[in-house]
Parts: structure tokens; sequence; C-alpha cells
């Protein structure tokens, strides 16, 4: 058996950051807390914000579950709204279906570019609040740096639609290019995935670019009929994989493993296939080892190729906890 082996050598001290954003009226997701407390499990010193309203951090007890995970906190309130924001938040006529949930999507994305600007940060992860990472971003920071300079790195599941749950963004520069590039009104074919997608499709190479989500093996086996209407070059999911020497995941493992979420759809159980994504997630087994330091992560097999996945996007919320290094197998 041929297997893969994840190996980075870190050759940079220049600090990074992850940013997670809650925005809307609700409390902190009961979730959030095993995102954040997974990411901190790999990245034990780097700065992590959080960016929710100023309501939901001060709620009685809202910040107790995240003592000793040393987060900093950072009101919505507090981040200067650029011109961009005010005229997003001044439209009266968005379209949503889902209790307002598109909406907040996409404002996130000028929350993180205030933030930035506002402490002029570089080499930002943005995790969305259901995705578990698997990765010591400051191992990884020489490939980021070498093939995405000055650009945002993106899970993309096809051509048209981007599911950001998991973002490198260089600096400041990339992060206000997208944020001014949503439109002042969100509606079902506007939200942050399809948003992305045309961003892409207008600035690749120069402000974003894609992560690799498969491996080459399976794009160069698979009957290219599986991409039809997806993807008019597949290679493009398996973008710098021969120096990641892993994946990311753009939700198609998630929801393999742990169903949609239930809250939204009817297929929350794993063994769950999205119909969206450029690969089937069924054609892979997935595997549970233990790193050097014994904490459990999840690779990705693939007739006799294993490789490592850095992050799951789990769409089912409820199961999320399971998906824990720290959780026995």
């Amino acid at each position: 058996m041929k297997t893969i082996f994840f190996l980075f050598i870190s050759c940079s001290l220049q600090a990074l950051s992850i940013v997670f954003v809650h925005v809307g009226n609700s409390p902190l997701p009961e979730h959030l807390v095993f995102s954040i407390s997974q990411a901190r499990a790999f990245n034990a010193t780097c700065p992590i914000y959080l960016i929710a309203p100023d309501a939901a951090l001060k709620a009685k007890g809202a910040m107790k579950p995240y003592e000793g995970l040393n987060i900093s906190s950072v009101p919505c309130e507090s981040l200067p709204q650029s011109a961009a924001h005010q005229k997003f938040r001044s439209c009266k006529t968005h379209v949503n279906t889902v209790d307002g949930f598109w909406i907040w999507t996409s404002e996130r994305f000028f929350y993180l570019d205030e933030l930035i600007r506002a402490k002029q940060l570089t080499d930002v992860f943005h995790l969305e609040n259901d995705v578990m990472l698997y990765l010591d971003l400051e191992a990884a920071l020489p490939v980021f740096h070498k093939h995405y300079p000055g650009m945002i790195a993106a899970t993309f599941e096809k051509d048209d639609r981007c599911v950001p749950g998991f973002l490198y963004i260089a600096n400041t520069t990339p992060m206000e290019k997208l944020a001014n590039s949503f439109p002042r009104q969100i509606g079902e074919n506007t939200t942050d995935m399809e948003t992305l997608a045309r961003f892409k499709d207008q600035h690749r190479g120069t402000w974003i670019d894609f992560l690799p989500i498969t491996l080459p093996a399976y794009i160069s086996t698979v009957d290219p009929a599986i991409f039809k209407g997806k993807a008019a070059s597949p290679k493009d999911y398996t973008h710098h994989f021969d120096e990641f020497h892993s994946i990311f995941d753009a939700a198609a493992f998630g929801v393999y493993l742990a169903g949609w979420d239930a809250k939204q759809h009817a297929e929350c159980h794993p063994g769950t296939v999205s119909p969206r994504c450029i690969f089937n997630a069924s054609h892979f087994t997935v595997e549970w080892d233990l790193d050097a330091k014994g904490r459990r992560v999840p690779f990705a097999k693939y007739q006799d190729v294993k490789v490592r996945i850095n992050n799951l996007h789990i769409t089912n919320k409820g199961s999320i906890a399971k998906f824990l290094s720290s959780q026995k197998s």
C-alpha cells in the first residue's frame, strides 16, 4: 500500500490568526465551543478571534465555556463599518428563506474585512462555526505563502459554488476586494457561496484561488461523467496537492460522515452523499489515525492512496462533538 504522509517544515515565525464569526440575533451557538476547542488543539499559541454581537458576547454565561481557550472576543459594534457594509445593511429588500441565515453568512465577510483592516492582520484563517480543524497552520504557512501570495485560498465544491468553511486570507487587500464585491441585495442566487464563485471567475490567480479538496488519483481514474456540469477543469480541485500532501473539506466529507444539518434537511444521517460536490465521498474510506501527539486525525483513502483531511465541515451540528480529536474512536 502506498501512503502519502503529511509533512510540513515550518520556516516562518510570522504571526497568523484564526477568526470565527457569529452574526445575527441568536445567542452564541452551542456547537461553536467544539470548533474553537478543536482549532486550539492544533494551534496552541496563535491568536483566535471571535466576532459576535455585543449582546451575544455579554449574555449571562455565554463566554464561560470558552474559559481557558485564550480567545479574543470582538463585538461587531466595535468595528468601524465600511461604506460597502453600510449599503448592505441599509438594503430593505433582501430575499431570504432561512430566517436571515443567508443574510448573516454574507454579512460576516464585511466584519472579517473590518477586523483585518482595523488590526492590520496578515495570514488570517477564517473557519465557519461548524468546521473542525486538524491542521497546524503555522507548519502549513510556507505553502500558503508560496502559492497564495496576496490572495484568498478557498474550498470550492464546484465551479459555481464555494463552501467557505475554511479560508486563508493573506492580508487586507484581497479581503477588501472580496467584501466590496458582495451585492447590496441578497437573494436566492446571491448567497455567499455564489458570490465567492463569481469573484473567483473574475479574479482567479489574482485575488483568489482553489484549495485541493480531492486527490489527483481520483480525478484521473473516476468516470469523467461525474464532473459534468460541475467542473470544467477537475484538476483545479487538486490545486497544489503535491505540496500540501493533504486535502481540505468543502463539506462533502463532513456530510458523508454526519449528514446534513438536522434543522434544515431530512438527510441528517451518516452515509449522505452531497449531490453538489464534484466528487462522490462514498468512493472514499475515511479512517482515523493518531498523530505523534496522540490526537485523532481523519484520513481519506482512495484505492492505494491515503491522505490527511485538514478539516471537516460538520453541517449536522448536533454531531460535532464526535469529531473532536480528543474523542475516543
